[in-house]
């Protein structure tokens, strides 16, 4: 049997077609996983964003600048949210908050 030679324009175009196809393949296989990896990436954030924010809320020993506090030897910070915390006062002494006996957090002097 007789080699059958292909012309070589037929293979040039075939090769060009597959080569295009590839090149869209792996861009759109590039752009879904960049989508996805950004989508965990934003949720991962998000989660952790919120777990901070959560933390936050529970233990949020922040100093208040209300007359009240700024008045009062103890330290500006309010007893309930600072549970246990050692913090210096306004009289220059050091109190922790502790716990009475109905659970609710007051400074004393250590």
């Amino acid at each position: 049997m007789p080699l059958v030679k292909k012309s070589n324009k037929t293979t040039r175009r075939r090769s060009r077609v597959r080569k295009s196809v590839r090149k869209s393949v792996r861009k759109s296989v590039r752009k879904s996983v960049r989508k996805s990896v950004r989508k965990s990436v934003r949720k991962s954030v998000r989660k952790s964003v919120r777990k901070s924010v959560r933390n936050n809320k529970i233990s949020g020993c922040f100093q208040v600048f209300n007359k009240k506090y700024a008045s009062r030897p103890g330290p500006p910070f309010p007893a309930q949210e600072c549970k246990n915390h050692l913090k210096l006062g306004n009289d220059g002494e050091y109190y922790k908050s502790l716990a009475d006996v109905n659970g609710r957090y007051r400074w004393v002097k250590v």
